[in-house]
């Protein structure tokens, strides 16, 4: 990530991670530029092709509404051999 969101130079990062309604938060990773997260989440994923998983980093605060740091989609079909 290495994305500084405020004045101490870290961040206090977390993803939300979304698929077909399903949603999962990680655990927030305070004061740190480089978070590891290593936890797992369960979906339910369904046979159709619209298995997109939609992943959006935040930066946690304590007093000032959290602040988006970015998002990414990957379309699950892309991980399969065939």
């Amino acid at each position: 990530m290495g994305m500084v969101m405020n004045m101490l130079g870290t961040s206090d990062p977390y993803v939300v991670l979304q698929l077909n309604g399903q949603t999962a938060k990680s655990q927030i990773k305070w004061g740190t530029k480089e978070p590891t997260w290593n936890q797992d989440f369960t979906f339910n994923i369904r046979t159709s092709l619209e298995n997109l998983l939609q992943v959006e980093a935040w930066d946690a605060n304590l007093i000032t509404p959290h602040k988006r740091m970015g998002n990414a989609g990957l379309y699950l079909e892309t991980l399969c051999d065939g």
